[in-house]
């Protein structure tokens, strides 16, 4: 399996970051992409971890702040790619 780019947690929230690659089919350039999943953590009936991307209200403004960390971290990412960067 792929490693993520990055993980941010708020309790058991967690915002992972991937990193993808996709390929043009007219130019057979390989561009970059990231994409976030954000999910809750809890357990089952049978005391087992699973994940959620149902979250209540309260877990709202933390889901909110996990995407402000994992945008503001991908546009680091793409700003230190970049050729001109140095």
């Amino acid at each position: 399996m792929t490693k993520p780019a990055a993980k941010f947690r708020d309790g058991r929230l967690t915002a992972t970051i991937w990193k993808n690659e996709t390929t043009k089919q007219d130019t057979g350039e390989i561009s970059q992409f990231y994409s976030v999943d954000i999910v809750r953590s809890y357990k089952d009936a049978n005391d087992q971890w699973q994940e959620t991307p149902s979250f209540t209200g309260a877990d709202l403004l933390k889901v909110a702040n996990l995407s402000t960390q994992a945008y503001n971290y991908i546009l680091n990412l793409k700003a230190e790619s970049r050729p001109d960067h140095g």
